[in-house]
């Protein structure tokens, strides 16, 4: 990084009266096996490259619940699902009773002993018996791209991986049945003291299937739909310095695509789409899952003034949406 860059960042921290930034720790023998993260998200021609970052076989990752254990897995209502704050969500199969499916078992957010300053997907699949279904394979997709993977991993690691880019919000499901889908997978979050397990754009998460049949229970129905546009940029505070800070990154973005933006949560939750712009202390996480509930797909661009211009460099060169639609009109 530019020594001009370094003083921009150095200015923004200060600003936010955020802590100096700590040192980054020595690699570990497991983080050496792990290339570093790009600087963009990779565009639609780009799937080659993120399957060739996966990490080598020959370096085992293990997760804190290491290997799957042996014993069966109970079948429960619902899934365990401890990275809802961190705007996970499950999405349940639309399947007929009777009807075998993949059924997510469990979504678990690694904490920063488990992670170690990873940035994947762990993945696992189990039959019936809960035992691992070797050779099961699922489709993790992004904007742009797709990949499929295979659980073939020795049973003590987790059974297949996918290492995740910045700016990437990643789905899961798997394939060869029906299957639950897991949504809104990505590495964008805050750090996480103590330690530096858990740093923006290193985090983690493990997500297990299980091949089971639908009992008579169905899911209840998804609401209707009540969102008024399809896209809301939600910056912070109006007179606060940050966000004039990041309203001058963002602006070729706003100006090529002229998305509906403000300053309002209230406002933001009537989108199907929200950009958060800024950290926790600008918009804090209680509003993230505020609209995470309200049904809004969330995401959330922070970092130093150059990951920020790479954020909205990438949302204009990749932009699908439809023309948005003011609050009210």
């Amino acid at each position: 990084m530019s020594q001009q860059a370094n003083l921009f960042k150095r200015l923004l921290l200060w600003l936010s009266g955020a802590p100096a930034e700590p040192a980054e720790p020595a690699p570990s023998v497991v983080d050496a096996a792990i290339p570093n993260l790009p600087d963009e998200t990779p565009s639609a021609g780009d799937s080659k490259t993120t399957a060739g970052a996966s990490t080598d076989a020959s370096q085992p990752i293990q997760t804190a619940s290491e290997a799957v254990p042996s014993e069966t897995h109970s079948m429960t209502n619902d899934p365990i699902n401890d990275a809802g704050a961190y705007g996970v969500l499950v999405v349940p199969a639309d399947v007929p009773e009777g009807t075998t499916y993949w059924r997510v078992m469990r979504v678990h957010h690694l904490t920063p002993d488990e992670n170690q300053g990873r940035h994947h997907i762990f993945l696992d699949a189990l039959d019936e018996a809960g035992q691992r279904s070797f050779g099961a394979q699922a489709r993790v997709s992004w904007s742009g791209g797709e990949q499929t993977i295979t659980v073939d991993k020795p049973v003590g690691e987790p059974g297949a991986n996918f290492p995740m880019w910045k700016w990437q919000v990643c789905a899961l499901e798997m394939l060869g049945l029906p299957s639950d889908r897991v949504e809104n997978l990505h590495t964008g979050h805050p750090d996480e003291p103590p330690g530096l397990g858990n740093t923006l754009f290193h985090h983690s998460f493990e997500v297990v299937y299980q091949r089971a049949v639908n009992s008579a229970v169905q899911p209840p129905p998804p609401p209707p739909d009540d969102k008024l546009m399809e896209r809301y940029i939600l910056f912070g505070p109006p007179a606060s310095s940050r966000t004039a800070v990041y309203l001058a990154l963002a602006r070729g973005y706003l100006a090529a695509q002229q998305p509906t933006l403000g300053y309002s949560a209230d406002e933001a939750g009537h989108a199907r789409h929200v950009v958060i712009v800024g950290e926790v202390q600008d918009i804090s996480q209680e509003t993230e899952n505020a609209l995470v509930l309200a049904g809004c797909q969330v995401e959330r661009v922070q970092g130093t003034p150059e990951q920020v211009a790479v954020a909205f460099r990438a949302m204009q060169g990749s932009q699908v949406f439809l023309p948005t639609t003011p609050v009210g009109s």
